[in-house]
């Protein structure tokens, strides 16, 4: 169902270090979930790949998790958020003090046989996450009030 606590809420907006937008269609108080709308742009020398998805759900809790382990670099190894369908993942693994390796998946089953399959990573510093890291901790979170 469309809750009305979420008709006006912020999207994600993301440029770096890809660019990303997640807007919130729906939310499931009774499994703690929410419902997005996804699009990605991978820029590349000659254009660039482009990924949507209608409806992607993930688990509150594990928003949180992601959420607060972006304040916390420093301090884990890896930190990933993934829908619930597992058809999307972002991974941050560190590699050194203040490099990550920033991996994209995104997986689509294809009617009948066979499959679509993006990956995308790309080393980063903590600069390069900080605008992603300030878009996840603005984002309300009506399932803690």
């Amino acid at each position: 169902y469309i809750d009305n606590r979420i008709l006006n809420m912020p999207e994600i907006i993301i440029t770096k270090p890809i660019t990303m937008t997640m807007d919130v269609i729906e939310a499931e108080d009774y499994l703690s979930t929410l419902t997005v709308h996804l699009d990605i742009k991978i820029r590349h020398f000659t254009g660039f790949f482009q990924y949507q998805a209608d409806d992607l759900s993930f688990f509150c809790q594990k928003w949180d998790i992601f959420s607060h382990g972006l304040l916390n670099l420093g301090s884990i190894e890896d930190l990933s958020l993934k829908d619930l369908g597992e058809q999307f993942r972002i991974s941050i693994k560190r590699k050194a003090s203040d490099t990550y390796l920033f991996t994209l998946f995104c997986y689509e089953p294809e009617l009948g046989e066979g499959a679509t399959e993006l990956t995308f990573s790309i080393t980063v510093d903590s600069d390069d996450l900080s605008q992603m890291m300030n878009t996840f901790q603005a984002f309300p979170k009506w399932w803690t009030s």
